[in-house]
């Protein structure tokens, strides 16, 4: 294998591995914002709309890979920047939200 050839290797398994790291983690702030501000199981409905939304991104990049291919970096610039600015809009959302606002929880009244 070339040197050149293994530096793309080397540099594909990085981004990979970061991709993946940065997901991870942010699937789990937002699991635990949801968590801390609603009731768990809503979190765990958000983890399911989550993996649905993994698999639409794979039927998505299917049908669209040469397009993606051919202006890949416009392609990772915008993919990153719709990434960032749709966490801040659910942290945003949710940090509006009441504490313990689900259902069966009551107040001191009750």
């Amino acid at each position: 294998m070339s040197e050149h050839r293994a530096t793309a290797v080397g540099r594909a398994a990085a981004l990979a591995f970061i991709a993946a790291f940065v997901t991870l983690f942010s699937q789990v702030l937002v699991h635990r914002v949801i968590s801390a501000k609603l009731l768990n199981n809503y979190a765990f409905l958000v983890i399911s709309l989550t993996m649905l939304g993994f698999a639409f991104s794979g039927v998505v990049l299917t049908k669209w890979v040469t397009r993606f291919l051919e202006n890949l970096n416009d392609a990772l610039s915008l993919c990153a920047a719709l990434f960032v600015l749709a966490t801040i809009g659910v942290s945003a959302l949710f940090y509006r939200v009441p504490a313990g606002s689900g259902s069966h929880r009551r107040g001191p009244s009750s």
